[in-house]
């Protein structure tokens, strides 16, 4: 069979010239044989090269899994109640704490007394009056600005001063008469102690026959 290059009819093999526009024809078209393929056998290193990536796919497979089976138990995670607090707004925070309501402050109403100023205590002889003559218990008492005081006197038997003082003052007492007869109770003629709160005594003695004249001197500090 011939082919027309031009118009495309075909044509017996007899025929040299195309019937239709007089081209000359193509030679004849000869079926093409069927070719046969020649496959090389694989060789040994392409398999063992496939084996090989296949086992490296399969140890990337388990690495990646491996990871991620770590990083889903390991990886941090929000508690329930970290959760619910994280959704608590601040606006609902400061709902839930408590108002603390301020107690209005009392004022007292008591009217505060005045201090009493204090006074000196009532005398208290520290003996009974004699029948000697001698006077009872005499108050001494410093002038202004002063923290020491003389005074003179006549003892027959026994007789005594008094004086107020405040306590932890220290008192300190001197005594002159002549011949000594004149002494604090007990024979000495100076005399000294802590004072209380009150009245403080201080006695007098005589120590000879007759009346004794004295000069007693008493300072406080």
């Amino acid at each position: 069979m011939k082919n027309c290059p031009k118009c495309g009819q075909t044509f017996l093999d007899e025929y040299v010239f195309c019937l239709s526009d007089g081209t000359p024809l193509d030679d004849p078209v000869t079926p093409p044989e069927d070719l046969t393929v020649i496959r090389e056998p694989p060789q040994e290193g392409m398999k063992t090269s496939t084996v090989v990536l296949f086992i490296l796919a399969g140890i990337l497979t388990l690495a990646l899994g491996a990871t991620i089976g770590i990083l889903y138990v390991f990886w941090p995670r929000q508690t329930a109640v970290e959760q619910a607090q994280g959704n608590r707004s601040p606006a609902n925070q400061r709902q839930s704490q408590p108002t603390v309501t301020p107690e209005p402050t009392v004022q007292s109403a008591r009217t505060p007394t005045p201090k009493k100023q204090d006074s000196p205590p009532p005398e208290r002889p520290s003996a009974p009056p004699t029948d000697s003559g001698d006077p009872g218990p005499t108050r001494i008492s410093f002038r202004a600005g002063r923290a020491s005081e003389t005074v003179t006197g006549t003892v027959s038997n026994f007789r005594s001063y008094v004086l107020y003082a405040k306590e932890g003052q220290t008192l300190t007492a001197t005594i002159r008469s002549n011949d000594d007869c004149a002494t604090f109770d007990g024979g000495s003629t100076r005399i000294g102690y802590p004072t209380g709160n009150g009245n403080n005594v201080i006695p007098l003695v005589n120590n000879c026959d007759g009346q004794a004249r004295f000069t007693l001197n008493v300072s406080i500090r």
